[in-house]
């Protein structure tokens, strides 16, 4: 790999479903809405971000966790129990995803079903990234574009929006250790 980056993907299964991005965007910020709002009924002290912070710096919302702020990642998954990274919006660039600045250090993510949020370390799941980039520069990916490791992939997809390849890593959630118990979806 050209790249040792990493990033959010986006929200695919929206866009498939022939949306434009400016209404998707809608979507996933109401979503995003209601992912915070489970979080401060559950409990935490949980704020969101601005508008940019979340367009320059990644970061969806803020958690004061015992004094320290810490910034979180929000994400959500339609089908699947993984955490999608977008690691190369242009794969035959090597042109970084979207979200390879980001200064996010927890991602909160809503399961496929809908009802519980799980808390985990950004670091850790990049750490994962990585192993899995590492080991794909050595063995290569197979003739779909796949590579699996454990569990988490590595895939090589054409994305009709941008006109490009990207390459999109798949964590499974029970792959990351939790921060938090999870947290169930309330609102």
């Amino acid at each position: 790999m050209r790249l040792r980056l990493i990033a959010e993907a986006g929200r695919p299964s929206l866009y498939r479903s022939g949306l434009n991005k400016a209404d998707a965007v809608k979507i996933g910020r109401k979503m995003e809405q209601r992912i915070i709002d489970s979080m401060s009924i559950y409990g935490l002290d949980i704020t969101p971000a601005t508008v940019a912070q979340d367009m320059f710096d990644k970061i969806d919302a803020w958690w004061d966790r015992s004094g320290e702020v810490v910034p979180i990642q929000i994400k959500y998954r339609e089908t699947g129990n993984d955490i999608v990274f977008e690691v190369l919006k242009d794969y035959d660039r090597g042109t970084p995803g979207r979200d390879v600045t980001g200064k996010a250090e927890v991602i909160a993510v809503l399961n496929s079903s809908g009802d519980t949020i799980y808390m985990v370390d950004f670091d850790e799941a990049v750490g994962i990234v990585r192993q899995m980039q590492d080991e794909v520069d050595k063995v290569g990916f197979d003739n779909n574009g796949n590579f699996n490791m454990d569990g988490a992939m590595l895939r090589i997809r054409y994305s009709p929006q941008s006109d490009t390849h990207k390459l999109l890593a798949y964590v499974p959630i029970s792959m990351l250790q939790l921060i938090e118990p999870p947290i169930p979806m309330r609102a």
